[in-house]
């Protein structure tokens, strides 16, 4: 349980730091709050497209790769938000994060019955989207302590990289 619990926590906990910290990320970079509030339509578009391109795709290979594609693109979108430096490249990071976070979500509904069954859902999938729901809820917590101490986001967002790599592992 907790060998897939704690990994699909990883895009929760750090998609919600993201966006929850996504005007100040945008304003270190040099961008306005508007631009911040305007890459959350592509970024839905992304989550909406990937998740239906998941949701076909998890059927061919299985929740795992999957999972692992969700955290590489996470983990782009990391990258992703130290480039910016326009209205495009916001975009850009919008659509990576989303596109992830679409992955993720089609996941997520699919791995619990993968491991356990139909049979053994119900005893499992609560406890673990409960979980995922206080990890979302902590996410922006460290991001906000390290950039109060360091006065910039980058060493928390590079700090948040290793999550997905680890939970790459940790499913693997």
């Amino acid at each position: 349980f907790w060998l897939l619990a704690l990994p699909l926590t990883t895009s929760p906990f750090v998609v919600t730091a993201l966006v929850f910290h996504q005007t100040g990320i945008f304003e270190e970079r040099g961008l306005s709050a508007t631009v911040a509030a305007g890459v959350f339509v592509p970024f839905a578009v992304a989550v909406g497209v990937s998740s239906t391109l998941a949701g076909f795709a998890i059927d061919r290979v299985g929740p795992r790769p999957l999972f692992a594609l969700s955290m590489l693109i996470l983990l782009g979108g990391l990258g992703a938000s130290r480039l910016i430096d326009g209205a495009l490249a916001a975009t850009l990071y919008a659509l990576v994060l989303g596109a992830g976070s679409g992955v993720q979500r089609i996941v997520q509904s699919v791995i619990w019955a993968h491991y356990y069954g139909r049979r053994g859902l119900g005893r499992v999938q609560g406890s673990a989207t409960s979980i995922m729901i206080l990890m979302s809820a902590i996410g922006p917590l460290p991001l906000a302590a390290i950039e109060g101490a360091a006065g910039s986001y980058s060493p928390g967002i590079a700090l948040m990289a290793v999550l997905p790599v680890l939970s790459i592992f940790g499913i693997s």
